[in-house]
């Protein structure tokens, strides 16, 4: 078996894995992590040889003292293995859109408890994109009558207080993401949890040679 296969296979079992982390804060006995994990020596002994084998700890000895030590070329070896992957994901072309979160009922008209469980769903998505690189930015808006509307006609500038226009459904936040394709981009929309209370606007970014040369995006 070579070499990265040992070191997945170290790897898979969470016990191991959570030796490892232990022997990161420093050199140790068995006895020493047998303890947190609440296993018999033979137990820790079987994991331990594995993760010898896959190089990924060493032993020593200091008189009676038989320490395990961590050794980290192995993860070094899967995290450039990793980021071959990484590397050629982020050279995809991706395309930025707009998601606009659209509901006849926002966060304000909702119970504290249905409040937090609504947030706590958003929570989790917007995790999930940080994690793959495709959030841009999002976050949620006031009610419509804290919006003001600015028009300008022949150089006069006039306001109103209130969005827009009347509709049932108003704008309550937002999703700036990078998607591959716009199938992609539905398929974040859809996770987005006002979509099952309302719907999502999913509209492309502009990203021509004028468009960016105005804006100074160039």
């Amino acid at each position: 078996m070579d070499k990265l296969s040992l070191t997945f296979a170290a790897l898979a079992d969470p016990t191991r894995r959570a030796i490892l982390d232990r022997l990161l804060r420093g050199d140790a006995t068995v006895n020493d992590l047998a303890k947190p994990f609440d296993l018999r020596l033979p137990t820790v002994s079987k994991h331990l040889k594995v993760l010898q084998r896959a190089g990924l700890v060493s032993q020593s000895r200091k008189g009676n003292w038989r320490p395990r030590r961590l050794e980290s070329a192995p993860l070094e070896e899967v995290a450039r293995w990793a980021e071959r992957f990484r590397a050629n994901r982020q050279d995809q072309p991706r395309q930025k859109f707009l998601c606009l979160i659209c509901a006849d009922r926002l966060l304000e008209q909702m119970s504290e408890a249905e409040a937090k469980r609504h947030l706590a769903q958003y929570r989790v998505l917007t995790d999930d994109l940080r994690k793959r690189g495709q959030l841009l930015g999002c976050n949620r808006l006031l009610t419509a009558d804290t919006a003001t509307t600015v028009r300008v006609r022949k150089g006069r500038v006039s306001r109103s207080d209130g969005p827009f226009a009347e509709t049932k459904e108003l704008i309550g936040g937002y999703f700036l993401i990078e998607a591959k394709d716009r199938t992609e981009a539905v398929r974040i929309a859809a996770r987005i949890p006002g979509a099952r209370i309302g719907c999502v606007e999913v509209r492309p970014i502009a990203d021509d040679p004028g468009t960016l040369r105005a804006l100074g995006l160039a």
